[in-house]
């Protein structure tokens, strides 16, 4: 009695922004979101710019970049922003309320499968703004799905694509003034290379059965052309080998807000020195693994493998290398006694060609990870942890609940890395 109706039955409108409001402070607070808000409605194409990467010059070791990349990085931020206006907003309707509702479909928490079937509708858009080739299509729901049904089938040089794509939106939370983003656009772009995904995409190839033959992974480059694998199966890859490409959308448009309204002078204080990216890898812990094992790891680790895949390893964790500090296990034993935290040993060798030579094409590389560091006893050491395979194929064996066996090898190279 006495409390006003408006107060006790809220309107369906006011009901609305709380709710949209509740669910987008979970991801980002909501001062810094009314502030990109008020810097993106006044103009149609800032919410586009805004979400854009940072400018820079994209390449390979040795090589310019893929067909049509360039263009694709143009339109990846009309195609993130184009998500924004799917609820109201493309009837001239750039409120508050829709802005929230296109940031809680780009970075509301969901289910992992439809997070990556929202990537792949971004990276769909941006090929199709710029006419690079994609095989990615969208079918209608017949159970009410907005987004639809995701189908299509992916050539090797596509996945390439869209995994370099993912990356760049990971690096661009990196350094968001340092390739001069939002500064003077007259200055030359920094250059950047561009990780090695080989070993991602031969994974995702053998996981759905194009690459059948044990053979045919040595050597094995990115093709034009080549047998593609459909959309289903590599959203089955996704989920089970590099799940963190789930959380790369919203990652990428939080730190794109974050950007938007951060101090200029915060911001334009990240050394370009750290920043130029333009460094070959040199040690077994390429940024192209490191990236792959970050994707692989659902826990704090993976933090410090995202870092050493855009700016490269820091050599202060590095503390055994067997090219540096020598063969065997009293070396070995002297650069990892007393540490008790996270490592990884990394160890490369080739296979046997024939009786009695190696085959230096068939290089590889697998490696350890554990949390607590090595115990030297007899019958183990240390506690579980990961196996994987990073070179030529990456594929992550996390523990099973099962002791692993570690052993020393006397190898070709060998990097042990504290984290």
């Amino acid at each position: 009695m006495g409390a006003s109706s408006s107060t006790a039955n809220p309107s369906p409108e006011a009901h609305e922004q709380r709710e949209q409001e509740t669910l987008a402070s979970a991801a980002l607070a909501l001062p810094l979101l009314r502030a990109a808000f008020t810097r993106t409605a006044a103009d149609a194409g800032a919410l586009p710019d805004a979400l854009a990467p940072p400018r820079a010059s994209f390449r390979l070791p040795g090589s310019p970049p893929p067909p049509h990349f360039h263009d694709l990085l143009a339109r990846l931020g009309p195609a993130i922003a184009s998500l924004f206006s799917a609820d109201g907003a493309a009837a001239g309707d750039a409120g508050w309320v829709p802005f929230l509702r296109g940031f809680n479909r780009c970075c509301a928490r969901v289910s992992a499968s439809r997070s990556l079937a929202l990537l792949l509708r971004v990276y769909a858009a941006a090929c199709d703004a710029t006419g690079a080739p994609c095989g990615v299509q969208f079918q209608p729901d017949e159970g009410g799905d907005e987004d639809g049904k995701v189908v299509g089938e992916l050539a090797p040089e596509e996945i390439a694509a869209f995994l370099w794509m993912c990356w760049v939106m990971t690096w661009s939370g990196s350094a968001p003034k340092a390739s001069g983003d939002g500064g003077d656009k007259s200055e030359e772009p920094v250059v950047v290379l561009l990780p090695d995904v080989t070993h991602l995409v031969l994974s995702a190839l053998v996981s759905a059965g194009a690459v059948a033959d044990d053979d045919g992974i040595w050597g094995w480059k990115i093709p034009s052309g080549g047998k593609g694998v459909k959309v289903q199966e590599f959203t089955s890859w996704m989920l089970s080998t590099a799940s963190g490409l789930g959380n790369c959308l919203s990652r990428y448009v939080q730190d794109r807000f974050r950007s938007l309204v951060a101090d200029p002078a915060e911001e334009s204080s990240v050394s370009t020195v750290n920043t130029t990216f333009d460094t070959s890898d040199v040690y077994l812990l390429t940024r192209g693994r490191a990236w792959a094992i970050a994707l692989s790891l659902r826990n704090k680790l993976s933090e410090k493998f995202l870092s050493a895949s855009v700016i490269g390893m820091d050599t202060e964790d590095l503390l055994y290398r067997s090219a540096i500090h020598g063969k065997g296990l009293s070396r070995f034993w002297s650069g990892v006694e007393g540490y008790n935290g996270p490592m990884l040993i990394l160890l490369s060798a080739f296979s046997k060609g024939g009786v009695e030579n190696v085959d230096s094409n068939r290089r590889w590389v697998i490696g350890v990870l554990t949390e607590e560091g090595f115990e030297s006893k007899d019958t183990f050491y240390g506690s579980s942890g990961f196996l994987c395979a990073a070179h030529p194929i990456f594929h992550m064996l996390p523990p099973s609940g099962m002791t692993l066996a570690y052993h020393a090898f006397v190898t070709p190279d060998s990097s042990l890395l504290c984290l």
